[in-house]
């Protein structure tokens, strides 16, 4: 992968931690994608396969309700990760990925992911730890948008 690659990973805040030789590492793992608006990257009960890095455009994560439509729950710009969830319980996917705006990801397939975070634990333990960041500010967010929510309906 060219060091362009190396660079994109280095934008993102789950990265930010990792050496440059642990940069360059992951940046060899990874194989570049790139998807036209509207295209599924992945459907909710998907395999949790892959592990996404925003290099360029959209992507918007959503739930399709019944009687509702599609709720986008978030949209990941250039420097964002997404799917890793699934990608480190080895479960399905919670929600659809739909390219919002034409897109170029790094896609890190689960197993190689799994791999190197057995074979370096230094490395392993900085992407976890950005890991958990990440999915603690999402979890505040939906508590956002819950209590905002609930505050809505009170009123109705």
């Amino acid at each position: 992968m060219p060091a362009d690659a190396v660079d994109a990973l280095r934008s993102s805040a789950l990265f930010a931690g990792l050496s440059e030789q642990e940069l360059e590492n992951l940046a060899n793992l990874v194989r570049r994608v790139s998807y036209p608006k509207g295209t599924v990257v992945f459907a909710e009960g998907d395999p949790g396969d892959a592990l996404y890095f925003v290099e360029a455009g959209r992507v918007r994560i959503s739930k399709v309700l019944s009687g509702v439509g599609e709720e986008a729950l978030a949209i990941f710009g250039p420097g964002s990760v997404f799917g890793e969830m699934a990608v480190l319980d080895g479960g399905r996917r919670s929600a659809d990925a739909i390219v919002h705006e034409d897109a170029r990801l790094l896609v890190l397939d689960r197993d190689r992911f799994q791999e190197l975070l057995r074979e370096d634990k230094e490395f392993a333990y900085q992407v976890l730890t950005g890991i958990v960041r990440s999915l603690a500010g999402r979890v505040r967010e939906m508590n956002d948008k819950l209590f905002a929510f609930y505050a809505l309906a009170a009123f109705t």
